[in-house]
């Protein structure tokens, strides 16, 4: 069955009601255990549009454990397709060679790792356990080495010219060339014995021994190959889905809109599980696609900008959880990872302040019940370009970049106790600051005042910038500091005069003309040092 949200409501509380009517209607126990599935091929580093994928179907799983269901989650790793395309980030002479062996038998290029697939297998859990979703893992190499499936693929071949229609009922009536097409058709992909890789055709199978003849259409090989512990290969992708449904009992997926159409994936696999293995195909929630700004789908094209880890490196795990959690699975949205990302962080603490301070409606409470499960997040609302600030003033040191943040005012406790209650957003900080460089603004004291730019000050600006000065020490708090500003830049001052004070006050303390807000690098700075940049008077402790 193919879900659509109707838009009743919460969508996540829609697709519960929706799920367990489903399964009512079909007589299913209330004490069984519910098996929700995600799944995918290590064949590249991941991109964060598969989050929405499995996030989508783990904050389903959640739901029903609320209820009272028992759930379990599961998610593929195909490690046992082919690897079928040269990465963006790879050499090509030296991947080449390897193009059509499994993954698993792909060697790691980057070295650690026991093969190409696990390498990506493993970043990905990792990003996934950072958002709080540990589901049961099923490796496919695994089970198709332990011959698992074994009995499937001779049901399979049994049932040959079946899965053959099951896959091509959209070409009906068959014409010639696809009679004879579906004379030849054998529902498995097989790993040459001798080069390893699937260009073999199938040209028979034999019942009786249990074996298929193959022919390898690159290094010619030809033997015979028993379906059984030791067989190399695997099912057709859609026999394979349908095997999965029917061997763990999968309840419920949610599946890409591509894969939902009439000829879709789903639709033939379907097909399969009904008539070859005589089970059902679950509940399958159409979602749609996660993109960025001028692309409507994040995918592997987008090479680095689009990767899960540069997601879950850029926001708090909770904040990933937030943002996919609040757009209703039926609707496309972008991500903008770039200068967007303030948005993003400012949005999150206004809803961090409204469930802190008893304000959020129950709809607002209820998202964010969602996001924090399981998930770290900063609960102290300090502004994120504040936090990046701090972060390039100690040059990434983040303890130190703690104790730079808690002489704003904000929070009244100590350094170290900041340091672990922020620790998230500081990790991302720098991050941030590691992934972009100076394309960020990134800033950075000077050493040691500019005498020269002191002395040719205009008069007025200097007299403004010595006032400031002096008036720092008396400043405890970042709002404090925001009036002596105010002050000396002079009460009915023009905007051009401001921005001339500014302007010299960024340069004396960085180098350059501006940066981030100039209250909170004051703040962040210290009084001895911003003394000490502006009159070169006071004795800068580094």
């Amino acid at each position: 069955m193919v879900y659509r949200i109707k838009g009743t409501g919460f969508w996540l509380d829609e697709v519960a009601d929706a799920f367990l009517s489903y399964l009512e209607e079909r007589g299913a126990s209330g004490d069984a255990v519910l098996t929700l599935a995600s799944g995918m091929t290590p064949s590249c580093p991941i991109h964060f549009g598969i989050f929405r994928e499995i996030l989508v179907t783990s904050f389903v799983a959640q739901e029903l454990e609320k209820r009272g269901r028992r759930v379990r989650l599961v998610y593929y790793w195909d490690d046992y397709d082919h690897f079928c395309k040269i990465p963006w980030y790879t050499n090509r002479e030296a991947v080449a060679p390897y193009l059509g062996k499994a993954l698993r038998d792909v060697p790691d290029f980057e070295g650690g790792c026991a093969s190409y697939g696990e390498r990506y297998m493993r970043q990905f859990e990792k990003e996934l356990a950072k958002l709080g979703v540990e589901p049961e893992y099923n490796y496919q190499s695994a089970l198709y080495a332990a011959g698992a499936y074994a009995s499937y693929l001779r049901l399979a071949l049994e049932n040959r010219f079946e899965v053959f229609d099951c896959l091509n009922e959209h070409r009906l009536p068959y014409n010639a060339e696809t009679i004879a097409e579906r004379e030849r058709f054998y529902p498995v992909e097989v790993y040459c014995s001798q080069c390893r890789r699937d260009r073999v055709t199938v040209k028979s199978w034999d019942p009786a021994s249990d074996t298929l003849v193959c022919v390898c259409r690159d290094c010619g090989f030809e033997g015979a190959y028993a379906v059984g512990d030791s067989f190399t290969g695997k099912l057709v992708w859609k026999a394979n889905w349908a095997t999965r449904w029917h061997d763990d009992s999968v309840h419920f997926e949610s599946s890409g809109e591509n894969q939902l159409t009439e000829t879709g994936s789903y639709a033939g696999a379907s097909r399969i599980v009904e008539r070859v293995y005589g089970s059902q195909a679950p509940f399958s929630l159409l979602y749609r696609f996660v993109g960025v700004p001028g692309v409507a789908k994040v995918s592997r094209a987008l090479g680095k900008d689009g990767l899960a880890s540069r997601l879950t490196g850029l926001l708090e795990p909770a904040m990933v959880r937030w943002v996919f959690a609040r757009y209703s699975p039926d609707k496309p949205f972008s991500l903008d990872l770039g200068d967007n990302i303030s948005r993003l962080y400012h949005e999150w603490d206004v809803l961090l302040a409204k469930v802190a301070g008893g304000r959020a409606e129950a709809a607002e409470k209820r998202l964010f019940d969602i996001a924090a499960t399981g998930a770290r997040y900063c609960p102290i609302p300090i502004p994120y370009r504040t936090v990046l600030t701090a972060v390039c003033l100690a040059k990434q040191d983040l303890r130190k970049a703690a104790a730079l943040l808690n002489r704003i005012g904000q929070f009244h406790g100590s350094d170290e106790e900041l340091f672990n209650l922020a620790l998230p957003r500081l990790e991302c900080a720098a991050f941030a600051v590691r992934e972009r460089g100076d394309g960020l603004c990134v800033v950075s004291l000077r050493d040691a005042p500019d005498p020269v730019y002191i002395a040719n000050l205009p008069e007025a600006v200097a007299r403004s910038v010595e006032a400031l000065a002096e008036g720092i020490s008396e400043c405890e708090t970042e709002e404090e500091i925001s009036a002596l500003l105010a002050s000396a830049a002079g009460i009915g001052s023009d905007a051009e005069f401001r921005k001339s004070l500014y302007g010299a006050v960024y340069t004396l303390l960085t180098g350059k003309p501006n940066g981030p807000r100039l209250s909170t690098l004051l703040s962040l700075a210290g009084p001895s040092t911003v003394a000490y940049l502006l009159k070169g008077e006071t004795v800068y402790a580094k």
